[in-house]
């Protein structure tokens, strides 16, 4: 099974854009900048390390038998190095050879944070009204209940959305 791994940080979740039930790179884009540079270094990896062929696979050997010493030193030094006796099925080439660097962790500012409860906080007020106005029609009690939702939302819905960030969010929040 492939997985993204980040073998620097192996205890937490190796990609950033997972943290809040997988809304994370909607909300940092540095989340989204780690998650592709993960990406490139797994598949890299994956392709390096693992995605290989024994020099004994018939296709394989059959191949290298037509080579001459010469060509089979050569390929062997380019695509076995370490002489492991294996062949990439997708070689890395041009700049997919050097080694991708692990891309450092990302953070979110605890202001950034702020402003991403208000946005929440914001679209809760404008969700509740046109269903409201179709349950209740527009009268007084239409009025009543949009304040007494507005308040819950601003009072009790927004600390509590506060206290989920900021736990979702711990290990990444700087500031």
């Amino acid at each position: 099974m492939l997985a993204p791994s980040d073998t620097d940080n192996p205890k937490v979740d190796g990609l950033q854009c997972g943290l809040l039930s997988a809304f994370g790179g909607f909300f940092e884009r540095g989340f989204r900048a780690h998650d592709y540079q993960l990406g490139r270094r797994n598949c890299q990896k994956l392709l390096r390390d693992h995605f290989r062929l024994s020099a004994l696979n018939p296709v394989i050997a059959a191949g290298f038998e037509k080579l001459s010493a010469t060509s089979r030193a050569a390929v062997g030094a380019v695509f076995d190095p370490q002489q492991h006796g294996t062949f990439p099925i997708i070689p890395l080439c041009g700049t997919a050879v050097s080694e991708v660097p692990a891309p450092p962790r990302a953070t979110i500012t605890s202001v950034r944070v702020g402003h991403i409860l208000n946005w929440i906080v914001d679209r809760l007020h404008v969700v509740p009204k046109p269903l409201l106005e179709s349950a209740l029609g527009t009268g007084i009690e239409n009025w009543a209940a949009r304040n007494a939702v507005d308040t819950l939302i601003s009072t009790w819905g927004k600390a509590k959305l506060r206290d989920l960030l900021n736990n979702e969010l711990k290990d990444v929040i700087s500031g």
